[in-house]
């Protein structure tokens, strides 16, 4: 689902977006431009009108000194001495007052005055009556006054309208940022909330594929290359989805291979043990005891595996299954499962485990050392040297696992813990493996939050792994 008239790009929607929550804001800045070119512009139309008032003003009243003037030589002198002055000063007179008049609201009334006046003035004079038309003047001088002082009155109203503006202005403006603001604040929310919303959508699928929700459909709603996006991710899940079935179907399908031959193994040696086929003496019964009891291991682990397959309950065993670990009974434990082994190939077995308390699940550092206990027992020869040496420090403990096969060579100490690598000492010894039980170990060691390295081997030669973890404090020192 897509607002109307974007675009479906998720730049070009940002700068769309952007575009538009600007638009607002510039279109106040446009209109306060506007406006105070418009109070420029009639500031200055105001001033030349002031000039040019005052300037016709000027003239008006010379003007009108002027006829007086002549009106009263015309009285000494005589009107045809003094005709063309006379006139002269009359016509300048009217034309100021034209002028004067121009864009007076009452300018036709008050023009007329001014004009009636000349009139009674004009016509006297002309007749030869100065004395006559000097009577009359005072009427035009009234006309003359009243007409300025309208001009002037609606100069001043004009100005005192100018001298408002600013305020006028500043308040429409704020007016408009009222406005624009709002809108600009309400387009950035509008937008955060469409852009954010596919966001949103990925980082909640991207959450659930994390905890293992394979079954949630991944809808994403926004522009097209996050909906692409979102495609994508809805891929990935399916593909994940298939790869799971895959992985439980080949669990459960392997777990029931191998629990039928280990269930024919657990009923034989059940059927030894109950010497159903004859007696046993005293050395077989402790094989059949050992071949009983890792029957049962391997049943267990199995069902372990099936366990797995459901993803709930086997964290929360794992969970519980995190606590106080004594690491000298686990190696004892490992080395109770492997005196068959050992005793068939004749290995001399020299233990050093005094009890030291770490944290971490039991059965997961049981692989651990029953790893290195394996590796050490396939790859030294019949009759050569196991040794498990713990040396337990204030904050680690550390445990010595060190044989006499062919050991490490020199540049692989960390390359042989990569999955399926093998060292090359391993490869030329002919033992099966897959190269993966390194690996496994070092990633549950890190998880104990241990280290697990290889040790320079000594004058004797053979393999010496080396693991660290953390210690716990003596049960009766805890905090």
């Amino acid at each position: 689902m897509r607002l109307p008239l974007l675009p479906s790009n998720f730049a070009a929607v940002v700068l769309g977006a952007f575009a538009l929550v600007l638009a607002p804001l510039a279109l106040a800045l446009v209109l306060a431009v506007l406006q105070l070119q418009d109070l420029a512009a009639a500031g200055r139309d105001s001033s030349v009108r002031a000039q040019e008032h005052g300037a016709q003003a000027r003239a008006a009243n010379e003007a009108l000194v002027g006829v007086e003037r002549a009106l009263r030589q015309a009285q000494v002198l005589g009107v045809p001495a003094l005709r063309e002055a006379y006139q002269g000063q009359r016509v300048q007179l009217l034309e100021a007052m034209r002028s004067l008049g121009t864009g007076l609201d009452d300018a036709p009334a008050l023009l007329g005055a001014v004009f009636a006046a000349d009139e009674r003035v004009r016509r006297p004079f002309a007749e030869g009556q100065p004395a006559q038309a000097l009577a009359a003047f005072d009427e035009l001088q009234r006309a003359v006054q009243v007409a300025a002082a309208a001009a002037d009155r609606q100069l001043a109203a004009e100005q005192a309208r100018l001298a408002s503006g600013p305020q006028q202005a500043a308040r429409r403006l704020l007016g408009l940022a009222a406005l624009a603001v709002p809108l600009a604040v309400g387009l950035a929310l509008l937008f955060s909330w469409y852009l954010g919303r596919p966001v949103r959508e990925l980082g909640q699928s991207m959450r659930r594929l994390g905890d293992g929700d394979l079954a949630t459909r991944v809808v994403v709603r926004g522009p097209a290359d996050l909906v692409r996006l979102g495609l994508r991710l809805e891929w990935l899940r399916q593909r994940l989805a298939r790869l799971e079935q895959t992985r439980a179907r080949f669990l459960r399908s392997m777990s029931h291979d191998l629990k039928t031959p280990i269930a024919s193994i657990a009923e034989g040696a059940a059927s030894l043990e109950e010497e159903l086929y004859g007696p046993l003496t005293p050395p077989q019964r402790s094989v059949v005891d050992v071949i009983r009891h890792n029957t049962q291991r391997l049943l267990a682990r199995i069902e372990g595996l099936l366990a797995s397959d459901r993803p709930h309950p086997a964290a929360a065993a794992q969970a519980e299954s995190v606590g106080r670990v004594d690491l000298a009974a686990v190696v004892r434990n490992v080395l109770e499962d492997h005196a068959l082994a050992l005793a068939h190939r004749r290995m001399v077995l020299a233990v050093d485990a005094a009890p030291a308390a770490v944290a971490g699940d039991a059965e997961g550092l049981r692989v651990v050392i029953d790893n290195l206990v394996s590796n050490a027992i396939k790859f030294s020869p019949p009759g050569g040297r196991l040794q498990l040496r713990m040396d337990v420090q204030p904050e680690e403990v550390h445990l010595s696992v060190i044989d006499s096969g062919p050991g490490i060579a020199p540049g692989e100490e960390e390359r042989i813990f990569d999955p399926a690598v093998r060292g090359t000492a391993a490869q030329s010894s002919g033992a099966p493996g897959s190269g993966h039980g390194l690996a496994i170990a070092r990633e549950l060691v890190q998880a104990h939050g241990g280290r697990l390295r290889v040790v320079e081997a000594g004058r004797h030669g053979g393999a010496h792994f080396e693991l660290s973890l953390p210690r716990l404090p003596e049960a009766g020192h805890a905090a």
